[in-house]
């Protein structure tokens, strides 16, 4: 049976969480119920969830204006000499006492809190720090590295009991991506720390309700 054929049973399904276990600070829990429900086996690769399908498995609470992370990509660093890599960043604008956390969104249509804003231009998309840039993205690059991990999404919403819908989304759109990326559609999120170091991967998110628009057709099962 096809994953699509799976899907076409799921709405209004209850699911079993017996024998998905929680984890400490688990925010994929929902994620690896979906998968065991498919039968797909728990990865961190950096492509689709199920390649042999061309599919990249989502979940999003019912209700929920969280956003819906879409893929992670490091920048490239040494564009500035007051912040020249992620440690520097973490320790001039990260908050906290012994433990300093930088977990922080940045779009193109605002600066935060921080003075973080992101720029987009025709082959460069960069993070600007009170004006300076200090870190980018070959825009060519990051394009291919959204195709590679959201060609196609299904994307599977839930009442922590229920699977209350469930749609495919095909025909990922690189033009549709930049744009939303300009009007602040799309956001980068910072999620690392310091004492003990470690980078949770620099992470692009949007609005799950607004995932349809990256793509040329949505169907629901």
């Amino acid at each position: 049976m096809t994953l699509i054929e799976k899907t076409q049973k799921m709405k209004g399904a209850r699911f079993d969480t017996n024998g998905t276990p929680l984890r400490d600070g688990d925010d994929g829990y929902f994620g690896r119920v979906l998968e065991d429900s498919l039968g797909v086996s728990e990865n961190n690769r950096p492509g689709m969830d199920c390649p042999e399908e061309e599919v990249e498995l989502k979940t999003k609470k019912k209700g929920s204006a969280a956003k819906t992370s879409l893929f992670s990509k490091e920048p490239t660093w040494g564009l500035s000499e007051n912040i020249p890599n992620l440690r520097t960043a973490i320790l001039m604008l990260g908050t906290g006492g012994e433990t300093i956390r930088l977990n922080t969104c940045m779009s193109a249509d605002r600066t935060n809190n921080l003075g973080l804003k992101l720029v987009v231009e025709r082959k460069l998309a960069y993070l600007a720090y009170e004006g300076e840039p200090i870190c980018s993205w070959d825009l060519d690059t990051l394009l291919q590295r959204a195709k590679e991990k959201l060609f196609n999404m299904l994307l599977a919403e839930h009442d922590e009991k229920t699977w209350t819908d469930v749609k495919k989304y095909m025909g990922f759109k690189k033009s549709s991506f930049v744009e939303l990326l300009e009007s602040g559609d799309v956001v980068i999120e910072f999620r690392a720390k310091i004492n003990p170091y470690k980078n949770r991967g620099t992470c692009f998110r949007m609005n799950g309700k607004n995932i349809h628009k990256l793509y040329e057709t949505v169907e629901h099962s």
